[in-house]
């Protein structure tokens, strides 16, 4: 009956059950492997468990992070109120924790960790929720706002990671009359819109717009 009630659900909506699901799923081993050094309301005191995700997927997508002095991980932590829920705790506690969530969401989103199923049903999901949203953005009253948006990513180069980006740095690629629209997106949902913009879809379809 379960399964029967999902299949009647609207695209969007069903896509964002499945997203809040697979987010859940990760940040759940993120969680335990902490368990006895912070509680789970402390981490989301703040912070909400997409914003976890995103943050330590970013964080693992250099191969090296792994290998960086536990004390020195959490300068690398760009979203300021993970680091300021991190910073009061006594020094080898934190980087105790930031060693453990790392490791955890590596195993996650990386080629051989005990779980690349999962990433490969995260990306899957993030992938189609930009598909429909670039979609609805393309259509509202400011929607070619977007070719603003891709000649600005255009100009950075191929370079461009957008998923290794603070969410505030991948926010200032956009047009500021959209960024009202975007601001409670997650890192990770923004990030893909910038990919969508520049190989995917989107990218095609604004091109076209641009050459009329």
């Amino acid at each position: 009956a379960y399964y029967k009630q999902l299949e009647s659900l609207p695209q969007r909506q069903l896509l964002e059950t499945a997203k809040v699901l697979v987010v859940e799923s990760i940040f759940r081993r993120m969680q335990e492997s902490v368990l006895n050094d912070i509680a789970e309301e402390q981490l989301l005191a703040v912070v909400n468990k997409e914003e976890w995700v995103a943050e330590f997927r970013s964080l693992t997508l250099d191969p090296n992070v792994l290998k960086v002095n536990n004390s020195n991980l959490v300068n690398l932590i760009k979203n300021q109120d993970i680091k300021n829920t991190l910073l009061p705790l006594p020094d080898e506690k934190r980087a105790k924790i930031l060693k453990s969530l790392a490791t955890a969401t590596d195993n996650v989103f990386n080629e051989g960790g005990a779980f690349t199923r999962l990433r490969a049903i995260f990306d899957n999901i993030y992938s189609e929720i930009t598909d429909l949203d670039i979609n609805e953005l393309y259509h509202q009253p400011n929607g070619l706002l977007l070719t603003t948006a891709m000649t600005n990513i255009w100009k950075l180069g191929p370079g461009l990671v957008p998923a290794m980006m603070p969410k505030e740095d991948i926010l200032r690629l956009f047009p500021t009359e959209m960024h009202e629209h975007l601001k409670n997106k997650s890192q990770v949902q923004l990030a893909m819109y910038v990919k969508d913009l520049t190989t995917g879809t989107s990218a095609s379809r604004l091109f076209e717009t641009l050459a009329d």
